[in-house]
């Protein structure tokens, strides 16, 4: 099987601009969530690529951002790593997509950006942390960016941040390897209980790692919708079940509305989650229709690479098509010029051009 023309389509692919890395350290930031800034070269990508069957990779600068409470760095540092990813776009256009960074909290920056970046740059859709400064996705702040990527009918990949520091807290382990599932969870519930996901109907999420707790905790979350907007038949219901101590419906009757949004407005990456337990909890909540491939590269090392695609492989409540729906179909459908570049290089090696 061609890599090239076959293989996995990874949502959750880092690019760690040597600009960008060389930048941060100026300013004393080496690493993202307790984990140092690995290297990144696109040569060397391509090669980790091709030796586990990637074929194609959406490329993102992440955690930690662009904002370290200076909007003019913001500002310059987007456009950089912008300007940079649309350049491997352009000299590996079947290989790389590419999403935009944005200048948040800034919304007229971000706005300007994502005009820039979509428009004269033409790269793929958008990374957003899931807090900038403390402020969620879903907080109304952010309005007007979300209703320009509704208008735009943008494609969003949720990557997680350090929560807002709390002095109390002191854990030994790495904001990485706990925090950020923790608030991949707090930005889908503050996306959902905002109304933001039905005011902006026509954004396609992808929340990261399996979507954290999400998945494990789903009804729980949907609970938080309905206690904040109860609907009237429930509230009958349960005095009803007061009085008369019968509780006659299922237990997922309740939280419906949550439930639903959970299962039809986020798409959900298997970045360190290609495991028994993570895809049990996942595939209890969504179908292959709603999950993405994802590696994690350069912050994962390449054995943890290897062991997501054998772990996809081997996982055996997949069939072949929901199987190829997770490894790539889905991924080409949110993202349909890389989709597109992926076509024109398959023809052009089939009909003989160099």
């Amino acid at each position: 099987m061609s890599a090239q023309a076959e293989g996995f389509v990874d949502t959750h692919h880092h690019a760690m601009l040597p600009e960008y890395v060389t930048a941060l350290g100026r300013i004393g930031v080496t690493d993202a969530g307790g984990v140092p800034l690995p290297h990144w070269d696109a040569r060397s990508d391509l090669a980790l690529m091709d030796r586990h069957g990637i074929a194609a990779a959406v490329l993102s600068v992440s955690a930690p951002g662009v904002f370290f409470d200076d909007i003019g760095l913001a500002r310059r540092l987007a456009r950089q790593c912008n300007e940079t990813l649309a350049q491997a776009v352009r000299a590996h256009p079947a290989r790389f997509g590419a999403l935009a960074a944005l200048p948040l909290p800034d919304v007229e920056a971000a706005l300007s950006e994502l005009a820039h970046a979509l428009d004269v740059l033409k790269l793929d859709g958008v990374c957003l942390l899931t807090n900038v400064g403390g402020r969620y996705l879903g907080d109304p702040m952010f309005d007007p960016l979300m209703a320009e990527l509704d208008r735009r009918h943008v494609t969003v990949f949720v990557h997680p941040h350090e929560p807002p520091a709390s002095p109390q807290v002191r854990f030994s382990i790495p904001p990485a390897f706990v925090d950020y599932l923790l608030d991949t969870t707090r930005a889908a519930a503050n996306l959902m209980v905002s109304g933001c996901l039905e005011r902006y109907p026509n954004v396609s999420y992808i929340l990261s790692h399996g979507g954290g707790a999400v998945p494990a905790h789903a009804w729980r979350l949907a609970l938080g919708l309905e206690a904040k907007e109860m609907p009237l038949r429930d509230k009958a219901v349960h005095a009803a079940e007061q009085v008369t101590h019968t509780y006659g419906r299922d237990v997922l009757d309740e939280g419906k509305r949550g439930l639903d949004l959970l299962r039809t407005r986020f798409f959900y990456d298997v970045a360190l989650s290609a495991t028994p337990f993570a895809l049990a909890a996942l595939q209890a909540l969504v179908g292959p229709d709603r999950i993405l491939f994802g590696s994690d590269v350069p912050f994962a090392p390449e054995f943890v690479v290897a062991e997501t695609v054998r772990g996809l492989a081997t996982h055996s409540r997949f069939d072949e098509a929901g199987r190829r729906a997770v490894a790539r179909d889905n991924a080409l459908k949110l993202f349909p010029g890389l989709a597109a570049r992926m076509n024109q290089k398959v023809q052009a090696v089939q009909g003989g051009s160099p």
